[in-house]
This record gives C-alpha cells, structure tokens and sequence, in this order.
C-alpha cells in the first residue's frame, strides 16, 4: 500500500504543478507569446513546485538538500521537458491536432516519464547500514 501512496501524492502533487502550468500557458499564449516558449516557462514554474512539495512531502526526504539532488532533479525534468516540447510540436504542428488536446496528451506522458525519473534517480532512500548488511547476507546466499 505504501508504494501506491507514494504514486497517490506524486500524482496529487503533479495535480497542482499541472493547475499551476497550465495557468501560466494559458496566460502566455493567450498574451501572444510563441507556444514554445510558453510551454518552457509554464512549465519551469511547476516545476519548482514540484522540487520542493515533492521533496518534503511525498518521498519525505529528511537529509538537507544537496546541489547534486537538485541537479538531478532538473536533469530529470529537462528530459521530461524536451520530451514534451518535441511532442507538443509533433501533434500540434505536424499532425494538426487542437493545442488545448496536445498539451493535454503530452502532459499526460511527460508525468509519467517524470514519476520514473524522479524514483529511480532523485528521491532515492539511503541505505542504513542494517540494509547494508541484510543485501551482503543476500548476496552470500547466491
């Protein structure tokens, strides 16, 4: 139950971060800014968001913050992101579909990529030294 609680708050918190970019897109696109472009800066300030309810809420992490989790933590999301804007521009621009639908699609994706991302290679959990010693006890037994 608890693997699904974390997916639960990932998905609450992306929620938010998706409410907050896509007031921002709107407000860029409909002041004439290049689609773009808005998705870039819509989506920067998601992400901020996302860093630090994320961080604090949903993997609880207790150790301060480092300079290297948070660069992995944008080096998830500038994937994250160029995935997007690659997407976003293939189904708005090459394959004619309404913007409001693309975003909404891309966004879809984009989270799931970035749920992945930020398990595997931000928010990881440390391991104790009873884990430590439980995994060299495991491999022993191979």
């Amino acid at each position: 139950m608890k693997k699904w609680l974390v997916f639960i708050k990932f998905g609450l918190v992306g929620s938010l971060n998706t409410i907050i970019d896509f007031i921002v897109y709107a407000i860029l696109t409909s002041v004439g800014a290049n689609f773009l472009v808005a998705q870039i800066l819509s989506y920067s300030c998601g992400l901020l968001n996302s860093y630090f309810v994320n961080r604090t809420w949903t993997f609880k992490q207790t150790k301060k913050a480092s300079m290297g989790e948070f660069m992995r933590f944008l080096a998830v999301n500038v994937v994250t992101l160029s995935i997007t804007l690659y997407l976003l521009d293939l189904f708005y621009t090459k394959q004619g579909m309404n913007l409001f639908l693309s975003k909404l699609l891309v966004t879809a994706i984009g989270t799931i990529v970035n749920f992945i991302g930020t398990k595997l290679l931000v928010f990881t959990k440390e391991k104790t030294e009873l884990t430590k010693i439980q995994d060299k006890k495991e491999w022993r037994k191979i």
